[in-house]
């Protein structure tokens, strides 16, 4: 990714959170009220997103997106209060639409919301850390975590890359309590592509999301550094290092969440 796109996705969401007095609850564990969701919605919810208040204190609002779909705001509460708001909103909807609150918009299925966000869940547990709100958008050039602790991820990606994205972002957040000096003098992309990747931040992010995907899909980890997360060459010192820490990186999962996983997978003939 070019340095003028790294600008470009960073802006867009510093203008999100400036064009509205709203702010996103930082650090909000999601994993009640996500996996609630996906008890009482299994074929699909819309996406659900927590703020520290909202315009006139009202509990709720609601944005349309030009799919026909909605995004919904809430107030930040507990999660049994978001869940009873949510579970009588979703199934007799009361809540008057406003389309003018600025955020975010994608064009994610609530399916495909309801799927990723629920195996998010399952990657978060394996690390032992709190699932962050994720904020799926069109306007994003590519995926990251933002300054309030949230994970924006593009719409665009494939499923293959939107788990291995995922997990990358989830690996970040598992960094800032186990080795938060690895994040202290990071280089964005603006800095440049070798910079960026060499760090060990993204060396270990990286690592943990391939091995992740190799256990998940059973693809050998040469074809998907080839084939799904790069199509530019990196060069063989970058590659080495990503397998040597991948050598590291102790992965627990269960034959039950493999088989979670696996199944949001969309698979392609990668050789």
């Amino acid at each position: 990714m070019d340095t003028t796109a790294a600008l470009t996705n960073r802006q867009f969401f510093y203008d999100g959170l400036s064009n509205t007095s709203s702010r996103l609850t930082s650090g909000r564990d999601m994993k009640v009220i996500y996996r609630g969701l996906y008890s009482m919605f299994p074929n699909g919810f819309p996406e659900i997103l927590i703020f520290d208040k909202l315009e006139n204190d009202v509990p709720l609002m609601v944005q349309p997106l030009p799919n026909g779909n909605r995004i919904y705001y809430l107030k930040n509460d507990t999660d049994e209060a978001i869940l009873q708001i949510l579970s009588k909103e979703l199934r007799n909807p009361t809540c008057d639409v406003n389309p003018k609150f600025p955020y975010v918009h994608h064009n994610m299925s609530e399916y495909r919301i309801a799927e990723w966000v629920v195996s998010a869940c399952y990657i978060a547990d394996t690390l032992n850390i709190p699932m962050n709100q994720i904020v799926f958008s069109s306007e994003a050039l590519f995926s990251s975590c933002t300054p309030n602790k949230c994970i924006l991820i593009s719409d665009r990606l494939d499923s293959e890359n939107m788990l291995a994205t995922i997990a990358h972002e989830l690996r970040h957040v598992w960094q800032e309590t186990h080795n938060s000096e690895w994040l202290k003098n990071y280089k964005c992309l603006e800095s440049g592509i070798d910079a960026y990747v060499s760090q060990m931040a993204e060396v270990d992010a990286e690592a943990f999301c391939l091995k992740l995907f190799c256990m998940v899909s059973g693809i050998d980890y040469i074809k998907i550094f080839r084939h799904i997360r790069y199509n530019v060459d990196l060069g063989e010192e970058y590659q080495n290092s990503i397998l040597n820490r991948m050598k590291e990186i102790d992965i627990i999962l269960s034959a039950k969440k493999i088989n979670i996983l696996r199944k949001y997978l969309e698979y392609r003939d990668v050789a």
